[in-house]
């Protein structure tokens, strides 16, 4: 199941299923560290972080093998590099 990553604000991204159901967030920290919120009863199973990038926060996503990150391409970039995956 693909899971969508959405930019929500400054230092925020949401995280959704293709069908638009929340699945939690991601966050930067003051620190500069990126943490992942699932929403209970979702994404169990991975690590929540801290991450020193957004990339290596959606592998951990990615790395429930039932989910692959997508990043929403209609939002304004987030503050790391992420890859162009057309």
């Amino acid at each position: 199941m693909d899971t969508v990553v959405t930019s929500a604000g400054a230092g925020s991204w949401s995280l959704e299923d293709r069908l638009a159901r929340t699945l939690g967030t991601i966050t930067l920290s003051n620190e500069g560290q990126f943490l992942i919120r699932p929403v209970h009863g979702k994404l169990s199973g991975i690590k929540t972080g801290p991450f020193t990038s957004l990339d290596l926060a959606m592998v951990e996503i990615e790395s429930d093998k039932r989910r692959v990150p997508a990043h929403n391409r209609h939002v304004s970039p987030c503050p790391t590099h992420i890859p162009n995956r057309s």
